[in-house]
């Protein structure tokens, strides 16, 4: 009887430790996804002030001529 009870708990604590690995990795995941959705947000930005500067500078070229 004894052995029986401490295999259910044995496989109760398997079960256990599965549901809380894979919270992990879910959780992991989430932050991987909001991180390269900030670098996104970033590399956006980074590209509109370029293409702001560069009409400027190509409106600038072509007042020169």
């Amino acid at each position: 009887m004894k052995k029986l009870e401490k295999m259910k708990k044995l496989e109760r604590v398997k079960k256990l430790e599965r549901v809380k690995k894979l919270e992990r990795l879910e959780k992991l995941e989430r932050v991987k996804k909001l991180e390269r959705l900030e670098k996104l947000e970033r590399v956006k930005k980074l590209e509109s002030r370029f293409f702001f500067f560069f009409q400027i500078l190509n409106f600038n070229n072509k007042m020169s001529y």
